[in-house]
């Protein structure tokens, strides 16, 4: 469940980091893609969603690979509303705001459906989580009263953002990176807490089609981020206690704490 203003808040969240990841790609490109996100509360339905690009001309959705240079595309993109604490099976204290689970679609794969060659070379510098995340932290902060700042900067414990982890080969499936693989946060040296990631990386090709059939798995990136409710959250409550408490992923039996 979530509030439409959540869902809004997600959905905006997920088309600004898609914006972000192709930050790299060239001008003329970037003008050519429209980003449309959809928000979920249900990991099934968000486990069915693949991000997909569909060919755009003249306002209508008829193909036309005649005409790749001049063409745009609607990359479509899918966020899941992750809330971990809520989905323990014994009470856990922790952010009750979400983490959002984004499909995206990598630069290589967007400069391709547009008729790009070499694309792949887009991909060597990669946004991750951890910057967004930290992007993140730093614009909540500054948006926070002057006391509670104070408050933090006296007593709470600073989040470390370390890089993502490559969970593409370990994994028996996306469901379980879905489902069991949280974001880590834990303690680590006195007073700081460690924050960390982990991703899916799928190849690119040049494809047919990236609204059907294998195109839709083709180039995908998924990662895992805070929200802005989920800093505001750890500068206000969460961060301020002793020690930090196990993240629980679905299905899990978390600690409770002491």
């Amino acid at each position: 469940m979530a509030r439409p203003e959540q869902l809004v808040a997600a959905e905006r969240a997920a088309c600004d980091i898609q914006r972000r990841l192709l930050a790299g790609i060239p001008e003329a490109y970037a003008a050519r893609v429209k980003i449309v996100a959809t928000a979920h509360t249900d990991d099934i339905t968000f486990i069915y969603g693949q991000p997909t690009i569909s060919n755009v001309l003249h306002d209508s959705c008829i193909h036309d690979h005649d005409d790749q240079n001049n063409n745009q595309v609607l990359l479509h993109v899918h966020v899941l509303l992750d809330r971990p604490v809520y989905q323990a099976t014994q009470t856990v204290i922790g952010p009750l705001s979400p983490v959002y689970t984004l499909k995206l679609k990598k630069p290589s794969a967007v400069l391709y459906a547009l008729g790009a060659e070499d694309a792949e070379v887009a991909d060597q510098d990669t946004l991750d989580a951890a910057e967004i995340n930290a992007d993140t932290a730093k614009q909540v902060y500054e948006t926070l009263p002057a006391s509670v700042r104070t408050v933090f900067d006296q007593r709470g414990r600073v989040l470390c953002f370390e890089p993502d982890s490559d969970a593409s080969g370990d994994l028996t499936s996306p469901v379980e990176w879905i489902r069991e693989r949280p974001v880590q946060v834990a303690d680590a040296q006195p007073g700081h807490v460690m924050v960390q990631s982990s991703y899916i990386s799928t190849p690119s090709a040049r494809m047919p089609s990236y609204e059907t059939g294998t195109g839709v798995f083709v180039g995908n990136y998924y990662i895992k981020c805070m929200s802005p409710g989920w800093f505001a959250e750890w500068y206000y409550t969460d961060g301020l206690r002793a020690k930090q408490l196990p993240v629980p992923s679905w299905g899990a039996t978390p600690k409770t704490a002491a």
